[in-house]
């Protein structure tokens, strides 16, 4: 279906649909733009396994940003470890150069029991911020080659809740 859209908006020479997994592609481009699964759970065994994203939510946010791009726009959740997504980053030569802020609700997914009783345990040890009814999400931008760096004002409104 995407690939036939593609033809069909005469864009089929700018995109390209691949079926397997994005980590095996062979294609090259200057900047990734994801919205990686989040959800922390002690395992995969959820209602939607897809979404798992390890304990602490930032398995699949630091695998993708190891991936080197020279620019990276990611979502991140502020119940996910957000602040060791973002040290990830910082080690690997990203800054920080623009993000927005969303408040989010809990979903079916997030509210899960085993799922919403790992984000209850990650705030406990002040690696999820979230209030009784709201999260935040955001959108990243991370550049290897930007001198202005916004990580200090993102962690802090990551971390209001």
């Amino acid at each position: 279906v995407a690939n036939r859209n593609i033809k069909l908006s005469g864009l089929h020479g700018r995109y390209v649909i691949e079926n397997r997994s994005f980590f095996d592609s062979r294609q090259t481009a200057d900047c990734l733009i994801a919205n990686p699964p989040y959800l922390p759970a002690p395992d995969e065994n959820i209602r939607m396994p897809l979404l798992y994203a390890g304990d602490d939510g930032c398995l699949m946010t630091n695998a993708l940003l190891a991936m080197n791009y020279d620019r990276a726009l990611l979502m991140i959740s502020s119940y996910s470890n957000p602040l060791r997504c973002l040290q990830h980053a910082a080690d690997i030569g990203y800054a920080v150069s623009g993000f927005m802020l969303a408040p989010l609700t809990f979903g079916i997914y997030s509210s899960e029991p085993k799922v919403r009783k790992q984000i209850g345990m990650l705030r406990e040890t002040n690696r999820a911020f979230y209030s009784e009814d709201m999260y935040l999400l955001a959108g990243v931008l991370f550049d290897k080659h930007q001198s202005t760096n916004l990580s200090t004002p993102l962690r802090k409104l990551l971390t209001a809740l």
